[in-house]
């Protein structure tokens, strides 16, 4: 009966009575089609916000690698100097051993130059 009476106001009713239908349905519509629209961008907004995420840890995964392996090669960097550092020490005290006993030999040899 609803249906019925909403049909006869349309047709013997004032064509403002049709405009005004006009917008009810104009307006449901076009909720819909936010409600819509609103969805795919929502839908959107997370896949972009996912392949954002993933290439941050992609360039999180390269830095690390990057800082490790320049760690890596500091370390075995500050290992070879002490090496090299210690091989000097050790040939300086030869090099201090020889010539205290030159020294002293030149004492025992020349008692009265000194």
């Amino acid at each position: 009966m609803e249906h019925t009476a909403a049909m006869d106001l349309l047709v013997n009713g004032s064509p403002m009575a049709a405009f005004a239908a006009f917008l009810l349905w104009n307006f449901y519509a076009n909720r819909k089609q936010i409600t819509e629209l609103s969805q795919k961008q929502f839908l959107l907004y997370r896949e972009l916000d996912e392949k954002k995420d993933e290439a941050e840890e992609k360039i999180r995964r390269r830095y690390a690698k990057v800082i490790e392996d320049l760690q890596a090669r500091d370390t075995a960097l500050r290992s070879s100097l002490e090496q090299r550092l210690d091989r000097h020490e050790n040939k300086m005290d030869q090099i201090s051993e020889r010539l205290q006993k030159i020294e002293l030999r030149e004492i025992v040899r020349h008692p009265n130059a000194m």
